[in-house]
């Protein structure tokens, strides 16, 4: 390999590293704004069983101020996560295989319901 090629391929891995640095910011930066819009909800109080699914089970309840919760916090996903320049092209998967991917399969299914893909989100 000449000095030229190992110069080229440095200045390619740097402009990739570079990318991948902006587009890890850009997501930190996204869930951080997730994670604060949807810290102003205030949850149904789960009942006296609690343990694992609890958030899930109340986020998923069938009532009118669990719905409009649901629907707050799909918007603030959307607004935050699914609006990065990159979302598209770096996962290319539905939103409920991402939510999943990201908060587990019970609160991830819970969150997207029957409404996974973004276009059926408010």
């Amino acid at each position: 390999m000449s000095g030229r090629q190992f110069t080229t391929r440095i200045r390619r891995a740097r402009t990739a590293l570079a990318a991948e640095r902006e587009r890890t910011a850009a997501e930190r930066d996204a869930f951080e704004t997730f994670e604060r819009r949807v810290g102003t909800l205030s949850p149904q109080r789960p009942g006296r069983s609690g343990g694992p699914g609890t958030l899930a089970r109340s986020l998923s309840a069938e009532s009118d101020r669990s719905t409009s919760m649901l629907d707050r916090v799909r918007e603030a996903y959307r607004e935050t996560i699914l609006a990065l320049d990159h979302y598209e092209e770096e996962y290319g998967e539905s939103v409920i295989e991402n939510l999943t991917a990201e908060f587990g399969a019970e609160l991830g299914g819970a969150v997207a319901g029957s409404g996974g893909e973004p276009r059926s989100w408010p």
